[in-house]
């Protein structure tokens, strides 16, 4: 499947702001509050979303490796 920029913005916000770290993250009781806690997080984050936040989305962030966010490079 193709990245389009939106999706690259939101995999680019995930990985620097380490939302997967987060205790919420980490700890949710269930996978819809995990996912909606996702989306709630993003969308706060972003000053202007150009889409609406999907669950494909964040399946999408979900399933980045470990090695590619290990090796992440912020890039200004």
């Amino acid at each position: 499947m193709e990245k389009d920029s939106f999706y690259l913005l939101l995999e680019k916000i995930f990985i620097e702001n380490k939302i997967f770290r987060q205790p919420w993250f980490e700890n949710a009781p269930s996978p819809e509050e995990l996912v909606k806690h996702t989306k709630e997080e993003l969308e706060r984050l972003i000053d202007s979303p150009h889409r609406a936040i999907t669950d494909e989305d964040i399946d999408r962030l979900f399933h980045i490796s470990m090695s590619r966010i290990a090796h992440y490079k912020y890039k200004p």
